[in-house]
């Protein structure tokens, strides 16, 4: 989850003391973090990966979506 909020949410607490993230220009209010919708997994070091493909996937698989 990034340190940072995105532009124009604010973290408050309601009534019963839970966390209630506001977005300021808006008025919209959510209980759900907004920073998870830019939530990105760490690389621990440069040459992690991530597995996509294993040896029953086929050409279609791997090429879907490329030009």
């Amino acid at each position: 989850i990034p340190k940072d909020f995105p532009f124009g949410w604010i973290k408050t607490l309601d009534e019963t003391e839970k966390p209630l993230y506001v977005h300021l220009e808006t008025g919209n209010k959510t209980y759900v973090d907004p920073r998870l919708a830019f939530a990105t997994a760490e690389k621990k070091h440069v040459y992690d990966f991530r597995q996509r493909f294993d040896g029953s996937t086929t050409a279609f698989q791997v090429l879907h979506g490329v030009d």
